[in-house]
């Protein structure tokens, strides 16, 4: 019905980490007969899918270390329990402002301006690791148009607003308000991309 916001994953080693770049990171897991490990938020998760893609893209071993979700992946970051960790902003931010958590680059198409200096992963050298992961307000199907449009129009409203921006802006959230096409558009998209990134990384869910 309406797109809502966006976030990007950040590429995040530990502050004792030697790599100071992606360059760096790749040139690094060239070196270890076994690569680098990499926690994640869990199997198939955008994390778990990022560390899939920068594996393929960058010729490098990764082992992937899925979590019961992203607080543990990043205490074990913090620790050098795993050398790597693509993690949103927000659930890393007190490691990062205490610096304990390195930013190395975002998984972005762009620049956040909460965080102008840090590149994108496009910009490191490797533009097909990326992902946008999003948020949108869905309606039950058969929900008339007037209805929906309504609806649509309100919460575009509302994203637009000034203490909107103040809010999420801050947390590098991307505000994306936009129209139900815009919505169905992202999600046909993503299902296919995605689902291929899925596929080729041989990811199931835990039986």
């Amino acid at each position: 019905m309406v797109p809502l916001i966006s976030f990007n994953n950040i590429l995040l080693v530990p502050v004792d980490s030697p790599a100071k770049s992606v360059k760096d990171l790749v040139a690094l897991a060239k070196t270890k007969r076994e690569g680098l490990s990499y926690g994640s938020q869990g199997i198939g998760t955008g994390g778990h899918l990022l560390g899939e893609l920068l594996s393929k893209n960058a010729g490098i071993k990764l082992l992937h270390v899925p979590y019961r979700g992203i607080a543990p992946a990043v205490t074990d970051a913090v620790a050098g329990r795993v050398d790597m960790i693509f993690s949103s902003y927000i659930s890393s931010a007190g490691y990062i402002e205490s610096g304990k958590l390195r930013m190395l680059a975002t998984s972005g198409t762009a620049r956040h301006p909460r965080i102008p200096d840090v590149p994108t992963m496009a910009e490191a050298g490797y533009p097909d690791v990326h992902m946008e992961q999003w948020f949108g307000l869905f309606a039950p199907p058969g929900t008339p148009r007037d209805v929906v449009a309504k609806l649509n129009a309100a919460y575009v409203a509302a994203l637009s607003s000034e203490a909107a921006k103040e809010r999420l802006l801050p947390q590098v959230a991307t505000l994306i308000p936009g129209s139900p096409e815009d919505l169905e558009a992202m999600m046909k998209r993503d299902i296919v991309r995605l689902g291929k990134v899925v596929k080729d990384s041989g990811a199931q869910v835990p039986q």
